[in-house]
């Protein structure tokens, strides 16, 4: 996950690529209060979700197959607004709210009606990527910049071929926030000197001239 604009502790829009994303998450991060913008294959072949079974969507009628059933939604409402109060209050971890919807591998009522609230915001999250060629290349951009950084990151985690070894989670969080300073170290190097270096080069064009 990255953020478009703000820093990494509090993004204002989250890129993923296609393998992080659910429904499930995307209700989650909207009722966070967050964009979350994931890239979706085979766009063409994606479903769409309406409120009203009886609506005429014009061109999209049969894309918008699928339907929100508001009163789910309503129905699991205010144990909804605990969970992201408690992940706004740092009451609860992100990554554990993520699997409590779920049980055994299927959504629970309330990880249903999370789904449901989420397919709301895919849908237009779809017609934006459809409509809006600045949009998409938004994401792309964001999503090319993530993928830099990993590749930066697989070449810098040489130890046990970049692979995590730690049989436990808060060894595996060890190795992945040292890695985080590292590159991070990393990235700042090369901005400052490459910086340098730029002001050197032009600082000279204007004593030769």
């Amino acid at each position: 996950m990255s953020s478009t604009t703000g820093t990494a502790a509090s993004p204002e829009a989250i890129v993923t690529d296609t393998a992080s994303y659910s429904d499930i998450v995307f209700g989650l991060l909207t009722l966070a209060g967050f964009a979350y913008a994931p890239q979706l294959a085979d766009l063409p072949d994606q479903k769409m979700w309406r409120i009203d079974r009886t609506a005429d969507y014009g061109a999209f009628q049969e894309a918008a197959r699928g339907r929100v059933d508001l009163t789910r939604i309503e129905r699991q409402w205010e144990d909804i607004l605990r969970i992201i109060g408690s992940i706004h209050t740092g009451a609860v971890r992100a990554y554990d709210v993520i699997r409590m919807p779920s049980r055994d591998g299927r959504p629970t009522p309330l990880g249903d009606a999370i789904a449901h609230y989420g397919r709301i915001t895919k849908s237009m999250h779809i017609l934006r990527l459809a409509d809006e060629p600045g949009y998409r290349r938004q994401i792309k951009a964001q999503a090319n910049l993530q993928e830099g950084r990993h590749s930066l990151a697989r070449k810098v985690f040489r130890g046990r071929s970049g692979q995590l070894y730690q049989r436990y989670q808060g060894g595996m969080e060890d190795q992945i926030g040292a890695l985080g300073l590292v590159l991070n170290a990393v990235v700042l190097f090369n901005t400052r000197y490459m910086d340098a270096a730029v002001n050197q080069l032009a600082h000279g064009r204007v004593r030769r001239a």
